[in-house]
């Protein structure tokens, strides 16, 4: 799932290496809002949680966004330094690291219910977990922005040449920004499954999952750069 969004970025000429701490960070943030809606019941403090999750990973990544596109700064040097930012942040929120974990019983069953659900499929012999609808539901949405919406093919133009899709017209810096909010959404989603399967969050994890994605992304054919 972040490497769908790792390959919006990557079409468009840049990478992420902060992608594992943006996952981390929104873990800590689905956990802690969790424990904190717990009252209002399981079902609005999961909904919360995960839209919470979505909020900050989008946020992490238009940091990204606006420091590559808007400042000038090179990817490199951007990605590389929020990923020790964003390692902080999630540092900071768990009190220096310690894990956290979902305390609410009935919560932490109707999370795991996200990961563990099995859906029939053509008849009861065939079943297929969420976890796989939703990353079937992200693909389809990352091909249908790449290959069929004004947005997916200025993408390709900027990765292309991006001096001259500046010259056509294109606004260069607002698709680029919008890249990486797209990559830090991915890395909510895939946090949130996260959560489901094992029902805890620690500032530690996910270490090196940036060096899977981006091999994954180029193995798919996307080309570095």
């Amino acid at each position: 799932i972040i490497a769908i969004g790792m390959t919006f970025v990557m079409i468009g000429g840049g990478f992420d290496l902060s992608v594992a701490s943006n996952t981390a960070v929104c873990t800590v943030v689905l956990v802690l809002t969790a424990d904190l809606l717990s009252p209002c019941g399981g079902m609005v403090a999961i909904l919360v949680a995960i839209l919470a999750a979505c909020l900050v990973g989008m946020a992490l990544g238009a940091i990204n966004g606006v420091l590559i596109a808007y400042v000038g700064v090179n990817p490199f040097v951007v990605t590389l330094s929020t990923m020790l930012v964003f390692r902080g942040v999630a540092l900071i929120l768990t009190g220096g690291g310690q894990a956290l974990q979902v305390t609410d019983l009935a919560i932490r069953k109707q999370f795991s219910g996200i990961y563990d659900t099995q859906i029939p499929l053509f008849g009861v012999d065939y079943q297929v977990t969420i976890p796989i609808l939703i990353f079937l539901a992200v693909l389809a949405i990352g091909v249908y922005l790449l290959k069929f919406t004004r947005f997916g093919h200025y993408v390709y133009a900027i990765g292309g040449n991006e001096q001259a899709a500046r010259l056509a017209g294109v606004n260069d810096r607002r698709v680029k920004a919008a890249t990486y909010v797209m990559c830090g959404l991915s890395c909510a989603i895939a946090a949130a499954i996260f959560v489901a399967m094992t029902a805890t969050a620690q500032a530690e994890s996910h270490q090196g999952l940036e060096l899977v994605v981006i091999a994954s992304v180029i193995v798919g054919g996307t080309a570095l750069g």
